[in-house]
């Protein structure tokens, strides 16, 4: 849970500047694989991009 907030804070930023889901979900992907973490299911990668623009 810890990531999960931490991620959502860091899209928040750039949810800020775009409405756009696609691009904020391309951001953590990027973030998640330059920090070498697995990447999480779809559903989780939604839910992270959709609390960051809210």
């Amino acid at each position: 849970m810890e990531f999960y907030k931490k991620f959502v804070s860091q899209l928040h930023n750039i949810a800020l500047q775009t409405d756009k889901g696609l691009v904020l979900a391309k951001e953590l992907i990027k973030t998640l694989r330059d920090q070498r973490i697995l990447l999480p299911s779809v559903n989780v990668i939604e839910r992270i991009c959709a609390e960051a623009i809210y």
